[in-house]
């Protein structure tokens, strides 16, 4: 939360939590309190304390959510554990958020034929076979993200794969926290 603090926000309008495990969620009551939110979308079985000032939505399968003007999340696909895969799009630029690592849902993927600006990989790059080679090329990413975890250990035929693809890779454990600053048309990261 510093680092919100440190860039002047002061409230915050939507919060979006695609997975419920404490990785994802843990800081969830400070933010709303601290952040004025009022709006959280979340998983079906996320469950939290009642908040009267805070509007709850549960994801829903395949729906298109309107944050603001030119500002939209789409709903890929949730899981079996109810994480939820989801791009984001502003503008012509978009950001795929993969949280199951499960190559099942790379066929939906692929039948969108969108390319991708960057790519936030699931399961903290920790995952076998996705993302499989052929969704890297239908998606062509230029930038890949990989979050940190004492918990798993980065899986190597991915690393190769990206690097293959010519990929940028960010691990968040190098380069600490990545801004990603967009406009309609275009983004720089600010790290």
């Amino acid at each position: 939360m510093s680092s919100l603090s440190k860039w002047g926000i002061t409230e915050i309008d939507q919060v979006i939590i695609s997975n419920e495990e404490e990785a994802y969620s843990g800081n969830l009551q400070n933010v709303i309190t601290k952040y004025h939110v009022n709006k959280a979308i979340l998983p079906e079985s996320f469950e939290m304390e009642q908040n009267q000032s805070v509007k709850i939505e549960k994801w829903q399968s395949d729906k298109i959510y309107t944050l603001f003007d030119h500002l939209m999340v789409q709903n890929i696909d949730i899981s079996k554990d109810d994480e939820i895969s989801f791009m984001l799009h502003y503008g012509e630029e978009s950001v795929l958020f993969l949280n199951d690592g499960n190559i099942s849902i790379e066929p939906k993927l692929i039948d969108q034929h969108r390319q991708v600006d960057i790519l936030k990989i699931a399961e903290f790059g920790s995952g076998g076979e996705s993302p499989s080679q052929r969704l890297l090329k239908q998606i062509n990413p230029i930038i890949s993200i990989i979050f940190h975890s004492n918990k798993h250990e980065i899986n190597e035929d991915l690393i190769e794969r990206l690097n293959a693809s010519w990929i940028d890779i960010y691990f968040l454990k190098q380069s600490g926290t990545v801004y990603v600053r967009m406009s309609q048309s275009d983004y720089e990261l600010l790290s």
